[in-house]
């Protein structure tokens, strides 16, 4: 009975040892696919209702470093960390208070501060309504624990995680020559429409170079509640284009630790989401202004004058002027002059183009920017005169006429000759380019005005005068 009862105790005591020891492999499984996490940075809070124990407002180290959720469980730990995505909401927080307690993940989960990471982690407690710490907070509020200075600055970040994306930005600045200085503004607004502060912004340029943001050297601000400010300078021709881009904390994204029943888990950081603004502009620098004065002889000659009034802070600057492929005229001046060139140039021609570049600070030298052309025709306005005779006959009992008029050789006009006696034109006749033609105008009377006159046109249909002038005017005796 002894040996049964020994043999049976044997086998039950071997039964349990082995229960236990699947028992406790089963426990130690457990413990190593969840990690603790370790305190990182932050304030502990003395206890109150709601959770008598301490309180610790801190960041956590647990796996990615961030802040509790699930105020009052055991302190966090992980059996790895999963994303929330932009649909995805934070536990026990709506779409709004998801957004807001991402951003505050995502903008202080890696701060040093212990005064930040404290404030951080009640503000995204305050969005999670928990009934615990709501009655903890509340009291910790009216017995000093949490300052008047705390409470305003949590409320500081809860007001700054309302201006969140999608942003609404705009861009802007002034328009100016290479050379010049321009300033412009980065205006950012938040989801609720007003300005979104303390949000880093970065500026690049083709066609101009960034100067200062916010008055500071470099291409990268900070906003403040009017935007950014920044100063600019142009550096060649043809279009200047801005691209203002946001960097900030993602209201998106953020972490969220895969913890055990009766753990907190942890919202961490580490995303960041971003918006751009563009600005364009294409500020030409107008043309030389262009006179032209024809010659006293009516020998179809002009006198033309190019002049342009270069605007100060500018570089220097070059113009050609060109009859189709060929230049009659070039001009240069610096900053804040005014540059001139004389052409002669013939009744008809046409000025085709003006065309400039920049030449830094060498005046007349070699182009340090594009060349723009200005294909804005100037027609030269110099008609040639024609010349007319006129002759009268006299017999006993009556008088004859007749005029004699030749167009201007080589004038690319259109001519038209014409006889009037006494106001009242007798005859007209059409010529062109050297022409001779005789208009005969009958018998006049002694005592009566005879107008010669030519008129040019522009057209062959001779719809479009140019100029009208009297060759001859005489009354005859």
């Amino acid at each position: 009975m002894f040996s049964f009862v020994r043999k049976l105790f044997i086998v039950l005591l071997s039964a349990l040892l082995l229960s236990l020891s699947i028992g406790t492999t089963t426990v130690t499984a457990t413990a190593a696919t969840y990690l603790t996490a370790t305190r990182a940075v932050g304030l502990s809070f003395k206890g109150g209702p709601g959770h008598w124990a301490t309180v610790s407002a801190t960041t956590w180290n647990n796996g990615k470093r961030g802040f509790c959720i699930d105020f009052g469980k055991a302190m966090p730990n992980r059996a790895g960390t999963t994303v929330l995505s932009a649909s995805a909401l934070v536990p026990g927080m709506n779409a709004e208070e998801s957004k807001q307690a991402k951003f505050i993940a995502n903008k202080y989960a890696a701060t040093t501060s212990p005064e930040t990471a404290a404030n951080a982690s009640l503000a995204i407690w305050v969005r999670q309504h928990d009934a615990a710490f709501n009655t903890w907070y509340s009291w910790a509020r009216s017995h000093g624990v949490i300052t008047a200075a705390r409470y305003n600055a949590v409320n500081a970040m809860l007001a700054d995680a309302t201006q969140h994306a999608p942003y609404k930005m705009s861009e802007s600045t002034s328009q100016v020559l290479p050379g010049q200085i321009g300033s412009g503004a980065v205006k950012v607004l938040g989801s609720n429409g007003k300005p979104a502060v303390g949000r880093t912004v970065t500026l690049t340029a083709t066609g101009a170079k960034i100067l200062t943001v916010n008055g500071v050297a470099g291409s990268k601000g900070t906003t403040r509640s009017t935007g950014v400010v920044f100063t600019n300078q142009r550096t060649n021709t043809g279009a200047a284009t801005f691209k203002a881009v946001l960097t900030s904390p993602s209201s998106a994204t953020a972490g969220i630790s895969i913890s055990s029943a009766g753990h907190q888990r942890t919202l961490s950081g580490g995303y960041t989401e971003s918006a751009v603004a563009y600005y364009s502009y294409n500020k030409l620098a107008g043309r030389p202004s262009i006179t032209s004065v024809c010659d006293t002889d009516c020998n179809g000659l002009s006198t033309v004058t190019f002049k342009f009034a270069n605007p100060s802070g500018t570089q220097a600057i070059k113009w050609t002027e060109k009859v189709g492929t060929v230049v009659v005229a070039t001009l240069s001046a610096k900053p804040g002059t005014t540059g001139s060139a004389v052409a002669r140039l013939t009744d008809g021609k046409i000025i085709t183009s003006s065309s400039y570049c920049y030449t830094g600070t060498v005046l007349g030298g070699a182009c340090t920017t594009a060349t723009v052309v200005v294909a804005t025709p100037f027609e030269i306005v110099c008609p040639a005169w024609a010349v007319a005779s006129f002759t009268v006959s006299c017999n006993c009992t009556a008088k004859t006429s007749s005029a004699t008029i030749t167009a201007p050789a080589g004038s690319p006009r259109f001519y038209r000759g014409s006889v009037s006696i006494n106001g009242v034109v007798t005859q007209t006749q059409d010529l062109v380019n050297g022409q001779v033609t005789i208009i005969k105008s009958g018998t006049i009377s002694a005592g009566s005005t005879v107008i010669v006159r030519f008129t040019a046109f522009r057209d062959a249909a001779r719809t479009a005068p140019l100029l009208t002038n009297n060759l001859v005017n005489i009354t005859v005796n």
